[in-house]
């Protein structure tokens, strides 16, 4: 492989006004996330343009959940990551990665490429707002603030409502918190079995690490 290109944050449903189109389809693309808040045009969008290449999603994944559609019509976390994952599965020409998925690495001509989301382990410190970095505390400001937390949904565990519609419950930050977890030390160990190997691959992380929650 002579070059890869990089991509991240089109948010091609905001962007829907100018032309985002790709010149050299041929490039082999990494897409490190949030191409769109919506799968179905982040999907089109990377068929359309790329022809070998890997993506993650991004924070906005869960966006296409806005008020304007019916609770019925809400998708939970793991089925949008699985929406992703049947469009570009491991073994085709463009590959979604994700540790929560089950397919988070591939080697490519020579090269091992590992990714996921990454999201936040919550423990970020801000030298006059949280300077300890305390979880709880950047927990609680994330969950005010931020729309993640609003759109993202997972299904809740006891049976549906009386009307048949599905229940859910929204995303909270700990979720992210975990799912950087699952990431690091899934890397952690490929990383480690990588270095001992004789002939070590060279290795390229893609992440869309969410390194500071908003706050007032």
């Amino acid at each position: 492989m002579d070059k890869f290109r990089v991509l991240s944050d089109l948010h091609l449903d905001v962007n829907a006004k100018y032309s985002l189109a790709l010149d050299d389809h041929d490039v082999f693309t990494v897409i490190c996330g949030d191409m769109s808040g919506y799968p179905e045009m982040s999907i089109e969008w990377i068929k359309a343009n790329v022809k070998r290449g890997l993506c993650i999603s991004g924070n906005h994944l869960p966006y296409c959940n806005t008020k304007k559609i019916p609770l019925k019509d809400y998708r939970t976390m793991d089925e949008l990551r699985r929406q992703l994952a049947e469009a570009f599965p491991a073994e085709s020409d463009i590959t979604y990665l994700d540790v929560e998925t089950g397919t988070f690495k591939k080697e490519v001509d020579g090269i091992l490429f590992l990714g996921s989301c990454g999201y936040s382990n919550m423990r970020i410190s801000h030298e006059w707002w949280n300077p300890t970095g305390d979880q709880k505390k950047n927990f609680e400001c994330a969950e005010w603030n931020m729309n993640d937390y609003l759109y993202g949904k997972i299904a809740r565990k006891w049976p549906f409502g009386m009307d048949n519609d599905p229940s859910y419950e929204c995303m909270r930050a700990s979720d992210y918190a975990k799912w950087f977890l699952n990431a690091f030390n899934a890397f952690d160990k490929v990383l480690d079995e990588n270095e001992a190997r004789n002939d070590p691959l060279p290795v390229v992380l893609l992440t869309h690490f969410h390194w500071l929650p908003t706050y007032l």
